[in-house]
């Protein structure tokens, strides 16, 4: 999958993209999908994904670096 983002999903910080995977219905689809991928390129614990999901639909941003 192309990554025609600006800035690119792999050059986000890792906050960035758990906020994007945190809400998904935000961003398009392919955003989440490189997110996603990247997270687990960095092997970003899945607790912190699962986090950031819950944090958003309580409407709190996430505090992970």
């Amino acid at each position: 999958m192309k990554d025609n983002f600006t800035p690119p999903i792999k050059e986000r910080t890792t906050k960035e993209l758990l906020n994007i995977v945190g809400a998904p219905e935000k961003w398009n689809p392919n955003a989440v999908k490189l997110a996603s991928d990247e997270l687990v390129k960095r092997k970003v614990d899945s607790k912190k994904i699962k986090t950031a999901k819950y944090l958003s639909k309580k409407g709190i941003e996430s505090e992970s670096k």
